[in-house]
C-alpha cells in the first residue's frame, strides 16, 4: 500500500467556482453586500449621516425661500370706479401666486432632500455610479412630490377651513399632506443608494412616515410655543417657525428613512442566528 502524500495540502484554498466560500469581487468594498441584505456601515451611524444631510437640505430650501429668489407675484386686473382705471390685484390672483410660490419653495425642498439622500446611500456604499443615479431619481421625486402637493392640497385646504373651525386640526392635514410625499421621495432616494428592493420600500415607507412624524412635532410645538406666529398656515409668518418647519420635516424624514433601511440586515441576521441556534 502506498503511503499517502502530504506534499499537497488537504483541503485545497477555497474558490469562487468550488467548495468553500466564494472569493470577494474586485472592487467590492469590504463588509458590503450587492444584494442588500447588509449594510456597509452601523446603522446608527447611517441614522446620524441622514440626519445631517437631510438638515443640510433643509437648512439650504430655507435660504432660498427666504431670499426670495423664487416668489411669483400676484397678477393685477383693471377695474373702473368713479371714471378711472385702477389695476390690482384680487384675493383671488394673491392666492394663485402663493400657491405657485408654494409649489416653488416645496420643489427646492423636495429636490435638494432627495438628492442629498441618494448621494448619501451611494456613497455609504462606495459607488459612485449608485450615489449618482440616485440622486438625480431622488432630485426628480422630489421636486415633482413638492411642486404638484401645493396644487391638490392648498385648494383642499382652503374649502376645509370655510366648513370646519378645528384650526390644529386643518393644519395637521395640511402639513402631512405637504410633506409627506417629499418625505417619501428621499426616502426612494436613500434606498436606491443603498441597494435592495426591499430596502428601498423600506426606507420610502420611513421617510413618509418621518415627514408626517416632523409635520405633528411642528404643527403641536407651533400651537402652544409659537401661538401667535400663525404656524397653522401653509406658510408661518416668522422666519424662525418657517426654518423649524423645514428642519423638522427633512431630519425626521431622513432619520426615519434610514432607521428603517436599516432593519433589514438586522431582521435577516436575527432570523439567521435563530436558525442556528436551532440545530440540534
Amino acid at each position: 500500500m502506498s503511503e499517502p502524500s502530504f506534499s499537497k495540502p488537504a483541503i485545497e484554498q477555497a474558490s469562487g467556482t468550488g467548495q468553500g466560500a466564494p472569493e470577494r469581487a474586485a472592487g467590492t468594498p469590504a463588509g458590503f453586500d450587492p444584494r442588500g441584505r447588509r449594510l456597509p456601515i452601523a446603522p446608527h451611524r447611517l441614522v446620524v449621516l441622514a440626519s445631517l444631510w437631510a438638515g443640510l437640505a433643509g437648512l439650504l430650501s430655507f435660504g432660498v425661500g427666504e431670499a426670495k429668489l423664487l416668489e411669483a407675484s400676484a397678477k393685477h386686473e383693471r377695474f373702473i370706479a368713479g371714471g378711472r382705471t385702477i389695476d390690482w390685484s384680487t384675493p383671488a390672483t394673491k392666492e394663485a401666486a402663493a400657491r405657485v410660490t408654494s409649489s416653488r419653495l416645496h420643489a427646492v425642498f423636495g429636490g435638494l432632500l432627495g438628492l442629498f439622500m441618494g448621494w448619501l446611500g451611494g456613497w455609504t456604499c462606495r459607488s459612485r455610479r449608485a450615489a449618482f443615479v440616485a440622486g438625480l431619481i431622488g432630485a426628480c421625486a422630489g421636486a415633482a412630490a413638492g411642486a404638484a402637493a401645493p396644487y391638490f392640497v392648498l385648494p383642499a385646504y382652503a374649502r376645509y377651513r370655510q366648513i370646519a373651525d378645528a384650526e390644529l386640526a386643518a393644519s395637521l392635514l395640511l402639513h402631512s399632506a405637504l410633506w409627506a410625499g417629499i418625505g417619501a421621495a428621499g426616502g426612494l432616494a436613500l434606498g436606491l443608494g443603498l441597494r435592495g428592493r426591499l430596502r428601498t420600500c423600506q426606507t420610502t415607507l420611513g421617510g413618509f412616515l418621518g415627514a408626517i412624524g416632523g409635520g405633528l412635532l411642528f404643527d403641536l410645538l407651533g400651537a402652544f410655543v409659537f401661538p401667535l406666529e400663525e404656524t397653522g398656515l401653509p406658510t408661518s409668518s416668522s422666519p424662525r417657525t418657517r426654518l423649524l418647519a423645514r428642519l423638522m420635516v427633512a431630519i425626521l424624514a431622513g432619520a426615519g428613512a434610514a432607521w428603517a433601511g436599516s432593519q433589514t440586515g438586522a431582521s435577516q441576521t436575527s432570523a439567521a442566528r435563530r436558525r442556528v441556534s436551532d440545530l440540534p
